[in-house]
């Protein structure tokens, strides 16, 4: 529709194209855009015309974000014996599938994901870095990027574009790693697996406990023995009752002030 061309037309463009950027030498990716609702033959001819005419790469697009697992294993499949082809998924996140594409996409022979930080793209984006980057190392522990660096690079990505995530957003969102329910914090003190599928500092983020109404006394005797108070249990008790008489949540110095007031602590 938009170059108003032949099928037969379109093979040629393509071909001419690819092989006049494969004769400076350069590597080539040649994108097959809305390949997830095309023509399942015309697509492979177009892989194949590529692919002669020197492309390096093939990059499959989800360009309406339409697919889904099953139709993305599908879409790799029909295509995988098309010999000499290295396989891209370029996966748009309109229906909000695009990181279970991605990964089924990588099963299924893609060797590349296209990903942005913070999912950023087009209309609502493609795959976010940091969500395929933690399933890569949690489901096959695979390192494809410094973990480490996720969070600092994710606040600046929302500093220059002046796009700000949500703060229950996966891996880099202000409450990824932060624990509020008393059982859960028990769990989690126990054994970090238990609430957590992968340690906060792998992504280079620290384990965050917050205080209210809904808190067990062990997050309190936690986050007050972080700040180097330890309590009694019948100050902890005390404390506890009096932020369950309330409905506001409790940072640091309220409880430290909380703390101190009372005389069991060393």
């Amino acid at each position: 529709y938009k170059t108003n061309k032949t099928r037969s037309e379109a093979l040629d463009i393509i071909y001419d194209a690819v092989k006049y950027a494969s004769s400076y030498g350069i590597k080539v990716r040649f994108t097959a855009e809305d390949a997830s609702r095309a023509d399942i033959n015309f697509l492979r001819d177009v892989i194949v015309t590529a692919r002669d005419a020197g492309a390096d790469r093939i990059s499959l697009a989800d360009t309406l974000g339409i697919l889904t697992p099953e139709s993305t294993e599908r879409l790799f499949k029909s295509v995988s014996d098309i010999k000499n082809v290295e396989y891209d998924i370029h996966a748009h996140n309109d229906m909000g599938m695009a990181v279970s594409n991605s990964y089924t996409a990588a099963l299924n022979g893609a060797t590349i994901i296209h990903s942005t930080i913070n999912g950023l793209g087009e209309r609502v984006g493609i795959t976010p870095t940091q969500v395929i980057a933690a399933m890569l190392k949690y489901h096959m522990n695979i390192d494809v990027i410094n973990l480490k660096m996720l969070m600092e690079i994710s606040r600046q990505v929302e500093d220059y574009t002046g796009i700000s995530m949500p703060p229950n957003y996966p891996v880099t969102g202000d409450f990824a790693f932060t624990h509020k329910s008393g059982v859960h914090v028990q769990g989690i003190i126990k054994n970090s697996s238990t609430y957590e599928f992968l340690s906060p500092e792998i992504f280079g983020r620290t384990r965050r406990f917050t205080i209210d109404k809904y808190s067990g006394k062990h997050a309190i005797k936690e986050k007050l023995a972080n700040m180097g108070i330890n309590v009694g249990d019948d100050d902890i008790n005390y404390i506890l009752n009096e932020i369950k008489s309330t409905n506001r949540p409790y940072n640091d110095d309220d409880l430290m002030s909380m703390a101190l007031n009372k005389t069991s602590f060393k």
